[in-house]
């Protein structure tokens, strides 16, 4: 059975299903200016000098091909953290020339990204709910009037939010831009909630990936071995075979062309693992003499061309 044809509705499902590229985008502490805000049960926080701050550390991401365009993305984690490492405000207090209200640190934040899969459109712009969820961290807070309270923040989760930016592919990078605004929770010593409005620049290299099938002898009535090394990791993969030699066969449910003549299915979806390696033992027909031309492919990759003739 033809791959471009009978296998067409389980290679959609799986290309819907497989932002499996993951990258850890570095982000660019000068193109990720931001401010934190805080509203309390005694007031609003200002800045002790500055509210500003730029985040810098890692957010990290699965991408549905290793190039643009991507298709679809989901966020998985990453360690975003502040620069400074605390950021220091206050709450006036309403009678002058007295101590603030209270003395409020936000000290040491770490945080991941999180969401489900989204789709990624052409030209890259993306718009998905995503949450933000404490690493580590605390917040300290001494107020004018009772005790100063440490609270840790690591596991505390923002509320949900809408994210909308773009991925780009630029100079060999993978290019993240994005206004960010999560809102944590304060507890403690106070009740409350803080946040940021910034704006989140973070690339990293484009994934190069060398996909290589390797076959193993083939004879008649016994069984063969396939093996693919440098795939995509944890993702679907398939096997494909001609009778009739090289062609030009698209995809486009994987974002690939096959260098194959008219493709047939020997196998697959199989996932890859960690290492993107996967392999397969095949029963060989009884025939002798058959040339045959094997590539293994997977969303926006394909292997080389193995060539061979059954003994």
């Amino acid at each position: 059975m033809r791959l471009a044809s009978a296998l067409a509705a389980s290679l959609l499902l799986a290309a819907a299903a497989a932002a499996q590229v993951p990258y850890s985008l570095d982000i660019d502490p000068a193109g990720s200016n931001a401010s934190w805000w805080a509203n309390t049960s005694l007031g609003n926080v200002v800045g002790a000098p500055t509210l500003n701050f730029q985040f810098d550390g890692t957010i990290d991401v699965s991408l549905g091909a290793a190039g643009a365009p991507f298709g679809s993305g989901q966020f998985t984690g990453g360690d975003a953290f502040t620069i400074p490492p605390v950021l220091a405000g206050k709450i006036p207090n309403p009678i002058p020339f007295t101590p603030p209200l209270a003395r409020i640190e936000i000290r040491n934040l770490h945080a991941g990204l999180h969401s489900g899969s989204f789709a990624i459109a052409a030209n890259g712009s993306f718009s998905t709910q995503v949450y933000m969820t404490a690493l580590s961290g605390e917040i300290f807070v001494d107020p004018w009037v009772g005790s100063t309270t440490i609270t840790p923040v690591a596991g505390l989760n923002s509320d949900p939010f809408l994210l909308s930016g773009t991925f780009s592919e630029a100079a060999g990078q993978v290019v993240l831009d994005a206004p960010l605004d999560p809102v944590f929770p304060i507890t403690g010593g106070i009740s409350g909630s803080f946040g940021v409005n910034g704006d989140l620049h973070a690339s990293a290299p484009v994934a190069n990936y060398n996909m290589v099938l390797t076959v193993s002898p083939l004879t008649g009535g016994q069984t063969g071995s396939f093996d693919v090394t440098g795939g995509l990791p944890n993702s679907p993969a398939w096997l494909a075979y001609s009778l009739t030699g090289l062609g030009a066969t698209p995809i486009g449910a994987l974002g690939i062309t096959l260098d194959l003549d008219a493709p047939a299915a020997a196998a697959g979806p199989t996932p890859t693992d960690p290492a993107g390696a996967v392999g397969w033992s095949l029963p060989i027909p009884a025939v002798h003499g058959l040339a045959v031309w094997f590539q293994a492919c997977q969303a926006g990759l394909t292997s080389n061309v193995v060539a061979t003739t059954i003994q």
